[in-house]
């Protein structure tokens, strides 16, 4: 299981950038019919935090989506991961590839 942080969490520590870590919807299982392209939906995802949580994140419009299943599993592509993460916490550093 992953760590999981409640709103009231949330609202405590007041971040000031969230990412958000929704694996992939292709791997996505439910025991009941879901819509996945709401689910998945990044613009949807981002208001979802924006009308839950009154942070400085939110705020600021520093709330990150990041689809895939790399994102939630260790591997030898965690310093990918971290590079992506500090491209958009710093968009104004010119990233080489």
């Amino acid at each position: 299981l992953y760590p999981r942080i409640s709103l009231e969490g949330v609202l405590k520590i007041a971040p000031e950038v969230i990412f958000d870590l929704v694996g992939d919807k292709a791997f996505y299982h439910s025991v009941g019919p879901v819509d996945l392209d709401t689910l998945f939906n990044p613009a949807a995802l981002k208001a979802q935090w924006k009308k839950s949580a009154d942070v400085p994140a939110t705020r600021e419009d520093r709330v990150f989506i990041f689809e895939g299943t790399v994102y939630l599993r260790p591997g030898p592509r965690v310093a990918q991961i971290l590079r992506s993460f500090a491209e958009k916490i710093h968009p104004e550093i010119q990233w080489t590839p």
